[in-house]
């Protein structure tokens, strides 16, 4: 009679061995890892599409029934994965993965899978061609499927729609281009401004050299005709208004001689370097090319020039725009557009002679002193009071004329400035 084969002793839950243990644990792996896999292939969010080795579609899961729009029967066995791409897009994919690879790849299945092919790891945007035509972009993975001995028998497509981010990215770009031509309006704007900030300023030098021009004309007449009065028989009150008028030219026109306005920062700085004599500079700090702050710097920056007043001119009077000019190393500033008396003081507290830096920045926000204005703020007014009086007693002198051209050059000039 056959011996009867002892049955494998039962273990015991209760007192688990490690094989046990070893056993649960691969089975429960199995499970998790059956559950993900399908968990994964039937989602409805991803595309899964697994080939031959040939390319034709042997599974066909519902996200891509659903993204695309075929059942599983209309391309199992029937059609490769190639043909549901875009075709165009293909060639495209094909053309660049040759000039990357130095060799010839077709534009169809090959292009789809001939990193995966390699072992090269593979993530690309194509746009699949739906069942009824229209075009749906995607990110594709593609990973082969390979045997047991590590042959690859085919390959495995997850896909992901990418419309929405398309969309982002076409919005963004949309968004990119928006930009791109508000910067190039505001280019175009800048450089207007600049071309027009340019005109003005050879316009300013222009106006520059005929101001000049036509203060110094007048002044040389009042200075004539004042010289003229001061020959001829004049009663003490006369020969005072006459003798006032021109002591206020002379100093005026010290004043005109010892002032540079520049045009340009560079321009401001070359002059203090070729004209030692030059006794104040007056900066405009908007100017083209080097403005007035940096002409500033570059002018404390030569000890020669240490002692010559700056007066900045700005229109922006705010705490810190003279600030900023303070720190620049300006001594004293006009606010612009110019008030003539303000103007004529800031010139007389910084030109008296012999005033220093210290001199002058204890005066500023001061009220000028009357010698040092000279009589610039009341010349137009004693010019005109001389003229008056003269005009009944000194008919040798052609009052008419000579309170006429007073008159008219002390207004001139005054407004000018």
């Amino acid at each position: 009679m056959p011996q009867k084969t002892p049955d494998p002793p039962e273990i015991d839950p209760a007192t688990p061995t490690i094989g046990y243990l070893a056993t649960v644990h691969e089975q429960a792996t199995l499970l998790e890892t059956g559950v993900l896999q399908s968990a994964i292939f039937n989602s409805a969010n991803l595309s899964s599409i697994a080939t031959d080795a040939q390319g034709v579609i042997q599974i066909f899961n519902v996200g891509a029934a659903r993204m695309l729009g075929y059942a599983a029967e209309d391309v199992l066995n029937r059609v490769t994965s190639a043909e549901i791409f875009d075709p165009q897009e293909l060639i495209a994919r094909a053309t660049a993965l040759s000039i990357e690879f130095g060799t010839v790849i077709a534009p169809g299945f090959e292009a789809l899978v001939f990193k995966a092919a390699r072992g090269i790891e593979d993530i690309y945007e194509l746009s699949y061609v739906r069942k009824y035509g229209r075009r749906l972009p995607a990110v594709v993975s593609v990973t082969p499927l390979r045997d047991a001995r590590d042959g690859v028998i085919g390959y495995l497509l997850i896909s992901t729609d990418n419309t929405a981010r398309r969309q982002l990215a076409g919005e963004l770009e949309q968004h990119r281009h928006h930009l791109e031509e508000l910067v190039s309006s505001r280019t175009a704007e800048l450089a207007a401004s600049r071309d027009i900030a340019e005109a003005a300023s050879r316009g300013k030098s222009t106006f520059l050299a005929d101001m000049s021009h036509e203060i110094r004309t007048p002044m040389n007449a009042i200075l004539g005709l004042s010289y003229l009065a001061l020959q001829a028989e004049l009663d003490d009150k006369s020969r005072d208004y006459v003798q006032k008028v021109r002591n206020a030219a002379e100093n005026l026109l010290g004043i005109i001689n010892g002032v540079v306005v520049a045009n340009d920062g560079r321009e401001a700085v070359e002059l203090l370097r070729s004209h030692r004599d030059v006794g104040l500079a007056l900066m405009d700090c908007q100017m083209p090319g080097m403005d007035g702050f940096a002409a500033t710097r570059a002018i404390r920056a030569d000890k020669r020039f240490a002692d010559i007043p700056v007066l900045a001119t700005t229109a922006n009077v705010f705490p810190d725009d003279l600030a900023a000019c303070r720190v620049a190393g300006t001594n004293d500033f006009i606010e612009k557009p110019f008030v003539v008396e303000d103007l004529f003081a800031a010139l007389a507290r910084w030109l008296e002679p012999g005033a220093t830096r210290a001199q002058g920045a204890r005066r500023t926000g001061q009220a000028a002193r009357p010698s040092a204005v000279a009589g610039c703020a009341r010349f137009a007014s004693e010019a005109e009071a001389v003229a008056v009086a003269l005009e009944p007693q000194h008919g040798a002198l052609q009052p008419d004329l000579l309170h006429h051209q007073i008159g008219r050059d002390a207004f001139a000039l005054v407004q000018h400035l």
